[in-house]
């Protein structure tokens, strides 16, 4: 899924926008396609997979037998 992404000990979404207390808003759609950090963190990418790759994120290991929910 295109939109923005963070790792902050799990592996954050954004498709719409990201809203902080102090009244900043990042929308997603102004940042399309922009490499590099967007802010605090964020970063664009086409894909789950993308963002998982770039920023170091693994699926955890799970016991035989079990499986991860579908998304």
């Amino acid at each position: 899924m295109k939109g923005l992404y963070k790792h902050d000990g799990d592996l954050m979404y954004a498709a719409i926008s990201v809203n902080y207390p102090n009244g900043k808003v990042l929308t997603v759609s102004d940042y399309e396609g922009q490499s590099g950090e967007i802010y605090d963190g964020w970063y664009w990418f086409n894909s789950r997979d993308e963002a998982k790759a770039a920023l170091g994120v693994s699926d955890p290991v799970l016991p035989e037998g079990l499986e991860m929910p579908a998304r």
